[in-house]
C-alpha cells in the first residue's frame, strides 16, 4: 500500500469486491457499496462541471445522513478536501468557519442555504442537499495531500481548523483495520458527529473493510435506551 493512496480508493476497492454488501443504514434507508460508489461519482461529476478543481475545499453543512457520507467520498474523488460543519451550532459560528477555511463550495441543507446567498450561488442539488458555489473566483487552493479539515470547539476563542492529510488518516485507518482484525461481516456504529475526529474511524475503517455503517441520528445518540435497542436490533459489533 503506497504513500500516494487516497481515502476514496477504500470505497472504490470495496465496491469492486463487495458491490452488494450493505454500506450504509440510516433510519429506514439503506444502500449498497455499488450504490454508494455510484452516488459519490455523481457528486464528483457535478463538482467538476461547475469548475471546482483539484485541491478545492468543500464544506458539508448537514445533519448526519447517507447523503453526507456520499458527499464525503464524492468530494475526495474530485481530489478536494471536505470540511464537516456542525449543523446544530449557531449560524454565525458556522459562517466564520466557512469563511476562515476559504470554502470553494458548500453542500447544505435547504433550511440553512438562505444564510449564505451573499457569498454563494446555487449550482445544483445532490440528494437532500443544495450545492452552492462561492461567488469569488480566485480562492486559495489546498495542499495536494489534504483530505479534510476539522475545527476545534473554539472554547478559548474562535474555532481553529486542523488540516489532515490522506497519508496521515490512512496510517490510522490501516492500523485500526489490521490491529482489531475487522472484516466485511462487521457492523460499525457511526455515533460520533462527522465534525469529530472519532468519525474518521467509523467511516473509513468501515468502508475499508466493506462493513456496514449504522448512522445513528443525533437525537438517538443522546438517548441511552434508544441506543441499547439500536445496538441490539442492528447487531452492532464495532463501536468507537
Amino acid at each position: 500500500m503506497g504513500n500516494d493512496e487516497k481515502l476514496h480508493e477504500l470505497l472504490i476497492r470495496s465496491a469492486k469486491l463487495f458491490p452488494g454488501n450493505t454500506a450504509l443504514v440510516c433510519n429506514d434507508a439503506a444502500i449498497s457499496y455499488h450504490t454508494l460508489h455510484k452516488l459519490s461519482n455523481q457528486l464528483q461529476s457535478k463538482l467538476s462541471d461547475i469548475g471546482i478543481e483539484k485541491d478545492g475545499r468543500i464544506a458539508i453543512y448537514s445533519e448526519k445522513s447517507i447523503d453526507f457520507v456520499a458527499s464525503i467520498f464524492g468530494i475526495l474523488k474530485n481530489n478536494c478536501a471536505y470540511i464537516p460543519i456542525d449543523a446544530s451550532a449557531p449560524v454565525e459560528r458556522n459562517k466564520y468557519i466557512i469563511t476562515n477555511c476559504r470554502t470553494h463550495a458548500l453542500l447544505i441543507e435547504n433550511i440553512y442555504a438562505d444564510h449564505f446567498t451573499d457569498s454563494f450561488e446555487i449550482a445544483g442539488n445532490f440528494g437532500s442537499l443544495t450545492l452552492l458555489k462561492n461567488k469569488t473566483t480566485s480562492l486559495d487552493s489546498s495542499p495536494s495531500d489534504l483530505a479534510y479539515i476539522l475545527y476545534t470547539s473554539g472554547s478559548t476563542g474562535n474555532p481553529k481548523g486542523v488540516m489532515y492529510s490522506h497519508h496521515g488518516a490512512l496510517s490510522f485507518v490501516n492500523w485500526c483495520g489490521s490491529y482489531f482484525q475487522l472484516d466485511h461481516t462487521d457492523t460499525f456504529a457511526s455515533h460520533a458527529p462527522f465534525h469529530f475526529d472519532l468519525s474518521v474511524f467509523d467511516v473509513f475503517v468501515c468502508i475499508k473493510k466493506a462493513g456496514t455503517l449504522i448512522i445513528i441520528p443525533e437525537k438517538a445518540a443522546k438517548q441511552p435506551m434508544q441506543l441499547v435497542k439500536l445496538i441490539s436490533d442492528q447487531k452492532i459489533s464495532v463501536w468507537y
